[in-house]
């Protein structure tokens, strides 16, 4: 049994086991990494460049931002741009430029560590990862520069405005509020909802899930941010009923055959009137998924 911690897209650390003493697994999993790599730096090298000469410096001064040309290293005070017309756009090429050489740096370090080390790529790298250099800037630098890849911020904010067909099935039914300003179907609905936006974990409420001709609604589907994978979570409500039990078995049924699996994609609590879900379960839950964010788990 050979195991392998690698550093995947998203500078999250995952560990990978594999059976024997096949490497190729290992060799797939940081050739994606190289493939990424190496497009961000065609990308860095064409925009450096196009780009004008000199550097780019930002003050804050009097709660302003104010932006200096710096044509070479020499040159330590800088000449004033301001905002409007072809200064304004030469700032913007300025601040791309600088976003280009450090994404260039970071991925020049990263395909190195690599090539030196190709069993293990460290999580705790001194390399800054591609998917840092964005928050490396400085917030005025930041919306002035076109981004290589998006940040986990950007593709979370992206993924939750995507519309999607709501589910009006027997909407009367839908009597409780969350935070958010939805309304669901049962207090543990409420619950349910009411944490992930509390942690700030990205949410929709019953999203249609499509597989070929097949349409479920999950009660909740959840970016996971880390991974940029969604994950489903049902919720039984009336575990002791019956034909609520006969009903909760087939849809997961329905799930498995669209080969989403329990413990996998999928996220299956059950309740009954003696034991219902409370904010503990859904934390441990969440906990164990990985799906709490760091600044809150620290």
């Amino acid at each position: 049994m050979l195991t392998l911690r690698i550093e995947c897209v998203h500078n999250r650390c995952i560990t990978i086991t594999q059976k024997g003493d096949n490497w190729m697994g290992y060799v797939e999993e940081l050739d994606k990494r190289k493939e990424l790599l190496n497009m961000i730096k065609k990308q860095a090298v064409r925009d450096i460049k196009k780009a004008p000469e000199g550097q780019l410096h930002c003050k804050i001064i009097d709660n302003k931002t104010r932006f200096y040309y710096r044509k070479s290293q020499l040159d330590t005070n800088g000449t004033y741009l301001s905002s409007e017309g072809a200064q304004g756009e030469l700032i913007q090429k300025l601040a791309q430029k600088m976003y280009a050489e450090m994404m260039l740096e970071a991925a020049e370090g990263e395909l190195k560590d690599i090539d030196r080390c190709s069993r293990i790529i460290s999580l705790h790298s001194s390399k800054p990862k591609v998917e840092d250099i964005v928050d490396r800037l400085k917030p005025q630098l930041q919306t002035l520069t076109t981004h290589y890849i998006q940040t986990d911020a950007e593709f979370a904010r992206n993924w939750q405005s995507e519309p999607y067909e709501y589910n009006d099935y027997k909407e009367f039914n839908k009597l409780h509020s969350t935070l958010r300003g939805e309304k669901v179907r049962s207090k543990s609905e409420q619950i349910i909802a009411n944490i992930l936006f509390h942690l700030g974990i990205p949410y929709k409420y019953e999203c249609p899930l499509r597989s070929g001709f097949r349409k479920l609604y999950p009660d909740f589907t959840i970016l996971d941010v880390r991974r940029r994978k969604e994950i489903y979570w049902e919720h039984f409500g009336k575990a002791d009923d019956e034909n609520y039990a006969t009903n909760a078995i087939t849809k997961l049924a329905a799930y498995s055959s669209m080969c989403v699996d329990v413990g996998g994609d999928l996220i299956v609590t059950c309740e009954t009137s003696e034991s219902p879900l409370d904010t503990d379960n859904v934390m441990s839950i969440l906990s164990e998924r990985g799906l709490i964010p760091d600044s809150i788990a620290a």
